[in-house]
């Protein structure tokens, strides 16, 4: 039987965690994490909606904190919501100095190949 309370609970936990970032002009993380992983925009999209002019590495560094500012955040407040760590594992672990688990899309395309990859 499906617990909705639990997933509920996660669900506030991952809206307390975003509210939690930081929303500066250089790292606008909130926006970030709504558009991009909840919205589920693609870079190009959260690019042209945040009205920024963000090159690629820039936004690239913009996401990163954005990542981990939310890694941080949502470790404390599940722990504090008692959220069931099966729904949200721990986030901050480091794998070869990237956190694991994290797919990248690069240069805008949905598959994630590099242009150089579709040149060939």
């Amino acid at each position: 039987m499906i617990d909705y309370a639990q997933y509920a609970n996660a669900k506030r936990a991952v809206d307390t965690a975003i509210g939690g970032c930081s929303n500066t002009g250089k790292y606008p993380s909130q926006d970030i994490m709504k558009l991009r992983y909840i919205d589920q925009l693609t870079v190009r999209e959260v690019k042209d909606t945040l009205n920024q002019k963000h090159g690629h590495s820039t936004y690239q560094t913009a996401d990163d904190q954005a990542c981990y500012e939310f890694a941080e955040c949502i470790d404390s407040v599940a722990k504090v919501m008692h959220v069931d760590r099966k729904l949200i594992p721990k986030m901050l672990v480091r794998k070869n100095g990237t956190k694991s688990g994290r797919k990248r899309e690069t240069n805008g395309t949905k598959s994630g190949q590099n242009r150089e990859e579709n040149r060939t």
